[in-house]
């Protein structure tokens, strides 16, 4: 019901391109359209589609807010695909946010079943880290991004290894926060993490309407006083660093 309340408030306030008053704002957003517009990448859609057939039954374990879909610990993998995947054009939209920066180390807490991540190691330059709690779900992930030579998959929970894992990085050029969908675990991802972020990096959070929780924590991002300016997509929120920037929050249709 949450959910559903702030989507129509979503649909009311959103704006399109012709409203965007920043170049920097209507550049990046008119870049997105035609990134979606052009960009394909088949070979990983076959993996999406392969999850999307799986009967295999496999035990996972919840962490965070758990799941609102499939509430059992017993579930197909084609469960797993279909309600935990991002929809391909959120896949492209991480991507193309990716290549705004200069992509060079690219960190993304909650790894699911490894789409997101194929599509971010087309772009990385240097190395992506993702981190899965679930182990189960995570062989799975790592079962076809292990291919990759840009890409490490850690099967562990974010709370224990985060501060190592990001010991790891000098800078950090993405990072995307999409685990345990809890306002206190993502606040305290952001704050581990925003030392090692600069002007140019770009920040993504998943699921900001999830709860209230959730609301409220993307609420305090907003508003950290690093923060220049955000896209607000109802399924994702984007975060900019640049200190040119004037400071503005953009509700944006997509």
């Amino acid at each position: 019901m949450f959910s559903a309340f702030q989507y129509i408030l979503y649909f009311l306030k959103k704006e399109d391109r012709h409203s965007l008053q920043s170049p920097f704002a209507f550049k990046m957003y008119d870049g997105l359209r035609n990134h979606l517009k052009i960009v394909r990448y088949p070979e990983i859609e076959k993996i999406r589609t392969a999850f999307l057939k799986d009967p295999t039954e496999i035990q996972v374990t919840d962490y965070g807010a758990g799941s609102k879909k499939v509430p059992h610990a017993k579930r197909k993998v084609k469960e797993v695909a279909q309600y935990s995947n991002s929809p391909i054009k959120y896949n492209l939209l991480y991507q193309y946010f990716l290549k705004q920066t200069p992509a060079q180390n690219a960190l993304e807490l909650g790894t699911g079943l490894g789409i997101n991540s194929a599509y971010l190691a087309a772009e990385v330059k240097n190395k992506l880290i993702t981190i899965e709690a679930d182990k189960a779900i995570c062989q799975l992930a790592a079962s076809h991004l292990e291919k990759l030579k840009n890409v490490e998959v850690v099967c562990e929970e974010i709370d224990h290894v985060l501060p190592f894992i990001a010991s790891k990085f000098t800078s950090l050029d993405f990072l995307l926060i999409d685990a345990n969908h809890t306002y206190e675990a993502t606040i305290k991802y952001f704050n581990i993490l925003l030392p090692f972020l600069h002007e140019t990096s770009i920040v993504i959070v998943g699921d900001i309407y999830w709860s209230k929780g959730m609301k409220k924590a993307w609420e305090k991002i907003k508003g950290h006083s690093k923060v220049r300016m955000t896209f607000d997509f109802f399924e994702c929120g984007v975060v900019f660093f640049k200190k040119d920037l004037q400071k503005e929050h953009y509700i944006l249709t997509y």
